[in-house]
């Protein structure tokens, strides 16, 4: 993979700061000086003129991007520096128009349907942040304390000695650094194939809401919280590699969200089972 010669981050900071200030703030407020705007033709010129807003937004919050990693001291890096901001400004763009457009020239149901849809999809995204940030913690935990990690590291407990594994630290790392994320894939692999499987029998024709519904929020708890416990676990295991001290703390996250699904999952029987004693007694 390419490398970042040096000179890359700075400069490209430097023309993304120009541009995303053309375009966010001198192009508009030129075009009206100029008296351009009544000579407009184009019933969605002011589409134009948001998405061009939003294009010098994504310039500026990519050049902010590069700053941080050169304060930071990141690796340099051709796809953190050039091509996933890239791939984030090529999809928002033509999504943000084509939404705008969706919602103008559709009909009015049609739009507030859209309009809810995307707002659902909103909070799904938002809430998804929560594992993957879980996921992400004991990465950079691990690469921040690499130099002072031994050259092995704990990455399991066996049952049948009553002890710990341990594994040289480059395989440690590895292990610690997929076993969370293939939790959470299969989990939301499990959670796909229902959505898919609704939609397919035509019982969820917006998806969106039915995530947000309250048994899809219940087993995002569930996700979440097991996620966290293992993602705990390998915080755990890096600190008893590095002599610290218990690593319970580390855990409480996911069993503080895994004790408060079991608490709300009980409640709900509760509620059920109370509802039906009634019915039955003609309450």
């Amino acid at each position: 993979m390419l490398r970042d010669p040096g000179w890359l981050r700075p400069s490209l900071a430097f023309v993304l700061a120009v541009f995303g200030v053309l375009f966010r703030f001198v192009l508009p407020s030129r075009l009206g000086a100029f008296g351009l705007k009544r000579f407009r033709a184009r019933p969605d010129e002011d589409i134009f003129l948001h998405v061009r807003g939003l294009l010098g937004n994504l310039l500026l919050l990519w050049a902010g991007w590069l700053l941080v990693q050169i304060l930071v001291g990141m690796r340099e890096s051709w796809r953190a520096s050039v091509w996933s901001p890239l791939g984030i400004v090529a999809v928002l763009l033509p999504t943000s128009f084509a939404r705008l457009y969706v919602l103008r020239h559709l009909p009015d149901q049609a739009a507030a349907v859209l309009g809810s849809g995307l707002r659902s999809w909103f909070w799904i995204a938002l809430r998804e942040a929560v594992p993957l940030g879980a996921i992400l913690a004991p990465i950079l935990v691990a690469r921040s304390l690499a130099a002072e990690l031994p050259a092995e590291i704990p990455t399991a407990w066996d049952w049948r000695r009553g002890d710990l594994v341990w594994t040289d630290r480059d395989t440690a790392l590895a292990i610690l650094r997929h076993r969370t994320m293939l939790v959470y894939g299969v989990l939301l692999g499990l959670e796909g194939a229902y959505l898919i499987a609704r939609w397919a029998t035509g019982r969820a024709v917006d998806v969106g809401r039915v995530m947000l519904s309250r048994p899809l929020w219940l087993y995002y708890l569930f996700k979440t919280g097991w996620v966290l416990l293992f993602a705990g676990f390998n915080l755990a295991l890096i600190g008893h590699a590095r002599g610290e001290g218990s690593g319970l703390p580390a855990l409480l996250p996911g069993l503080a969200v895994l004790s408060a699904l079991g608490f709300l999952v009980a409640a709900g029987l509760r509620g059920s089972s109370g509802g039906s004693h009634r019915t039955a007694d003609g309450g």
